[in-house]
């Protein structure tokens, strides 16, 4: 206990406690104790990394061990080491610098951290050295069985989980401290949420989605990046889902007119029926990169898509989608449901992602949101061993990465996910969370 506060909120076991830790800071803040409640948040947050840095080495370790050293005889794409190598030579990097901050007097903390969360850089720098512990899994992940009895081990999913929540949980407290110093320097008279949004819309998450992949595909705007870029003496960056903008873009004919370059779709290709819903809250940028990796993934299954010369590429519908006016190759609704009894009614607020694409078999339905299965991953595999003519074909997703997490993502909210599938005819993803979350603030 410190100040009255119960000790379970200082372990961020739960989306909640960052909600009371925020509402306990912002608490001390209005009685003019902010500077020892800020003290105590630092000291808790520097050392919960530190420990949990610990626990990630030792977890990638025993991972190494329960799949024969893997980790240790594959090499990081990005460095002459293995992936267990890279691991803990970055998280050595890592753990001595939270040593470091462990040793200072709390003046100094302080100083040192508010030197992180003010200076553009030096926040950067951290958040990259603990992306790149994230980024490590993401290696870790594809050079795993694709569907074997391996990856289905329940000793490797509990070790892949930990690990996944240690990443996560390092990320969101730095994103909550920085917004936190950022918001009482800004507006002192207003409490700080974060990346935790508590009047999120489904509907309007979904939407900007779509808005922003035809945007990002706009040729004259990547043109304009591009020159940009150029003219500034950096490199360009591509656009994160470029892939599945582009594949929107020639799927939908999309024209762009008018000064502001609207785009205008001139083919059926997707269809939404958004209920009014109520606002929930959320930890909103990992609730729409949930919604994202599953979009893709559709947009994988309804599609094929092939790279041609100059960067060009080219997209081929599904059969069915290749008439003169066909059905809508996917659909998102979102709604509100009732689910319970009478003395145990509760709201649910309810996502669907329809394709009528290839389908998933249904050897695969009960894996595919295990971290690293991949059925995509293991068919990009067979195909690329056996012997083949014409262009090569591009696979959106693959690496058993987008459905474990928005599974995650959804269960930490209070929610669950649904899939239901059959070769041929399509794929149905369906997100549900309570309504209101578990989540306050």
């Amino acid at each position: 206990m410190f100040f009255g506060v119960p000790g379970k909120m200082w372990k961020f076991g739960s989306l909640a406690d960052f909600a009371r830790v925020i509402h306990w800071l912002e608490k001390h803040r209005r009685k003019n104790k902010r500077k020892k409640g800020w003290v105590h948040a630092l000291g808790k947050v520097t050392a919960l990394i530190r420990e949990s840095l610990d626990v990630y080495q030792v977890d990638a370790e025993k991972l190494s061990n329960a799949l024969g050293g893997l980790l240790s005889k594959k090499r990081h794409p990005l460095t002459p080491t293995s992936i267990m190598g890279a691991i803990q030579k970055n998280g050595t990097k890592l753990i001595e610098y939270f040593d470091k901050l462990l040793r200072l007097g709390e003046d100094d903390l302080v100083k040192y951290w508010d030197k992180i969360l003010f200076s553009g850089s030096h926040y950067r720098q951290l958040l990259k050295q603990l992306v790149m512990d994230f980024g490590n899994f993401e290696v870790i992940l594809p050079i795993l069985p694709p569907t074997g009895p391996e990856i289905k081990s329940d000793a490797v999913q509990d070790m892949l989980s930990g690990m996944y929540r240690i990443n996560t949980r390092n990320l969101r407290m730095l994103e909550m401290l920085h917004t936190i110093s950022h918001e009482w320097r800004k507006h002192p008279m207003k409490a700080s949420s974060g990346f935790l949004k508590p009047d999120t819309n489904l509907a309007r998450i979904s939407t900007k989605m779509l808005a922003e992949y035809m945007l990002e595909a706009d040729p004259v705007r990547i043109d304009i990046k591009k020159k940009k870029s150029i003219e500034s003496g950096h490199q360009f960056a591509p656009y994160r889902f470029w892939r599945s903008a582009e594949n929107i873009r020639l799927m939908a004919e999309l024209d762009y007119v008018g000064p502001q370059r609207k785009p205008m779709p001139h083919r059926r290709y997707i269809d939404i029926n958004f209920e009014a819903v109520d606002p929930v809250c959320c930890d909103i940028k990992r609730l729409e990169w949930s919604f994202r990796e599953i979009f893709n993934n559709a947009l994988g299954a309804v599609s094929h898509m092939y790279a041609g010369g100059s960067g060009k590429w080219s997209v081929k519908p599904l059969p069915r989608h290749a008439t003169e006016n066909p059905s809508a190759a996917i659909q998102l609704k979102v709604r509100s449901l009732y689910k319970g009894g009478f003395f145990s009614r509760k709201e649910y607020l309810r996502l669907e992602i329809v394709d009528e694409g290839v389908g998933i078999p249904a050897e695969h339905q009960p894996y595919i949101t295990l971290w690293g299965y991949s059925p995509r991953r293991q068919e990009y595999e067979d195909r690329m061993k056996a012997p083949h003519t014409g262009p090569d074909e591009i696979i959106i997703g693959g690496k058993g990465i987008g459905m474990a997490y928005a599974r995650e993502v959804m269960l930490e909210h209070g929610g669950d996910m649904y899939v239901t599938s059959k070769v041929g005819e399509g794929t149905e993803v369906v997100l549900e969370i309570p309504c209101p979350t578990p989540l306050r603030l």
